[in-house]
């Protein structure tokens, strides 16, 4: 008898990522592009939201150089490891990170070196709040 091959990984995440616990805040849109790979942040709820915390898997030997937010540069790369480092993580206070009801913005991550991979090893977490509800809001790819 022969072993049947294992699935293949997909390369691409679901189309749409949400989160039961905030019904309407989606990630829409992935995208790999060389060395950056992005998503719309879209919130189609009826209140505010606001990225307050982000974390993502790290390629060894090529280390997140910068995140943008709105297609600006929003987090360096000193930043981000401190980020990492930090016990209560939170990102700064920015604008860019608030989510008014209906709207939509694009999170990109950078890293040193394209083209980033597609192994399903790699991932991007979202946290948000609201002036009622946090919720996390994980891709992978």
């Amino acid at each position: 008898t022969s072993t049947p091959a294992p699935p293949t990984p997909t390369s691409i995440p679901p189309t749409n990522v949400a989160s039961g616990a905030c019904p309407g805040l989606e990630l829409l849109a992935f995208h790999i592009g060389d060395n950056e790979v992005s998503w719309t942040m879209s919130n189609g709820t009826g209140q505010e939201y606001r990225l307050f915390n982000l974390g993502f898997g790290r390629l060894e030997g090529n280390p997140v150089t910068e995140v943008l937010l709105g297609g600006e540069p929003w987090l360096n790369e000193q930043q981000v490891l401190a980020l990492e480092a930090s016990a209560t993580p939170e990102v700064p206070e920015d604008v860019r990170a608030v989510l008014a009801p209906g709207a939509a913005r694009t999170v990109a991550i950078r890293y040193r070196y394209g083209p980033v991979e597609q192994s399903g090893r790699l991932w991007l977490e979202l946290a948000f709040e609201s002036p009622t509800s946090q919720c996390v809001l994980e891709a992978n790819w």
